[in-house]
This record gives C-alpha cells, sequence and structure tokens, in this order.
C-alpha cells in the first residue's frame, strides 16, 4: 500500500498532456503580452512590470517544450511544480491591478 503512494509520484506524466499545457501557458503568455502593449502600451512603469510577467510565462513555457522533447516527459512532482510557478506567474498581474 505504501510503495503505491511513493511510485505515483516518480511516474512521468504523458508527454501530449505536458506539450499541450506548456503550449497553452506559452500562448497565454504571447496574448497576455501583446493584449497589454496594444491596450496600454508601456508608458508607465507599472505596465512594464505586467508586460516582463507575461513575456517570462511564455519564455518559461517554450523552455518546458524542447526540455520535454528532448528527454522525455518529466515527473509529476516536477511537472506540477513547472504547471504551478506559471500558473502564479498567470495570475500574479491580477494581484499586482489589484494591490495598486
Amino acid at each position: 500500500m505504501f510503495d503505491e503512494i511513493g511510485r505515483t509520484q516518480d511516474e512521468p506524466e504523458a508527454r501530449g498532456y505536458v506539450l499541450s499545457v506548456c503550449g497553452c501557458y506559452c500562448h497565454i503568455g504571447i496574448l497576455g503580452t501583446a493584449v497589454h502593449i496594444w491596450r496600454h502600451g508601456s508608458s508607465q512603469p507599472i505596465h512594464l512590470v505586467y508586460i516582463a510577467v507575461y513575456a517570462a510565462v511564455s519564455l518559461l513555457s517554450l523552455s518546458c517544450l524542447p526540455a520535454t522533447l528532448r528527454s522525455g516527459p518529466p515527473t509529476k512532482r516536477t511537472f506540477r511544480l513547472r504547471s504551478g510557478m506559471l500558473a502564479f506567474l498567470v495570475v500574479a498581474p491580477i494581484f499586482i491591478r489589484t494591490l495598486s
């Protein structure tokens, strides 16, 4: 019973699932950057922070794509860490906007 618990976190995720999630985050980052530049421009420093956060989302998810293709799918623990970090970065501009 306890052997199954430790093994499920070390098993790799499905390659197609990882690629589709990373691709979706990449598109979210690119669209967020483009829409923010289109609507607000880069006239104020806070807008540069939003643009940098969305650009970081797209670049981090783009770095996950070749790593997955080259070395195979990551383990469940690694994938949860990557996707959680990207989800936090996607939601971060909303929190920054409410605080400012």
